[in-house]
């Protein structure tokens, strides 16, 4: 049986915006679940996870590029990874297959070093700069695609909550 697929559309115009979407993205978060977040530099990843984390009661979230993984208690316990200073494949020499098996939200920045992360519960964000200017002029466009059962039913309340609110996204 195929995966389930499911995908969703953002554009945030501010840092703010980004941690409000981390903040409704953290309510539909799950153990188990994996996230996946590709873009360049400066494009939002980590102030997305920031909004995730706090929403989910985790204290003093950082960027881990130098430590690579940094672990956080919060309702659900968070892994936040950043494979930003590996080479290709890096990832893989990390065992981050062992956090997949311990019911933690996986959250991945910089995944294409990851040659084999999980095919299902899982959210692929994809961030790219929005609009005129440098950098978009602070907009940016977060895609998000859900892959099995599980996530495609939490996107699902995701943009149930947005749609509630008034989103940016479609």
């Amino acid at each position: 049986m195929a995966n389930r697929v499911d995908r969703l559309e953002i554009l945030s115009p501010s840092e703010a915006e980004t941690l409000r979407l981390g903040t409704v993205l953290a309510s539909a978060a799950f153990p188990g679940l994996t996230l996946l977040l590709r873009g360049p530099l400066g494009s939002g990843k980590t102030t997305l996870i920031r909004g995730i984390a706090g929403a989910l009661g985790a204290r003093h979230v950082r960027s881990p590029s130098f430590t690579l993984i940094n672990e956080y208690d919060g309702y659900i316990p968070i892994v936040h990874v950043d494979l930003y200073r590996l080479s290709d494949g890096g990832g893989d020499e990390l065992g981050l297959e062992e956090y997949l098996l311990r019911d933690v939200l996986l959250l991945v920045e910089w995944p294409e070093r990851w040659t084999s992360p999980p095919s299902e519960d899982l959210w692929s964000l994809s961030f790219d700069f929005h609009g005129d200017g440098e950098k978009g002029g602070g907009q940016r466009r977060i895609t998000i695609e859900a892959t099995g059962a599980r996530a495609v039913e939490a996107l699902s309340f995701v943009k149930s909550v947005l749609n509630s609110e008034g989103p940016e996204g479609s």
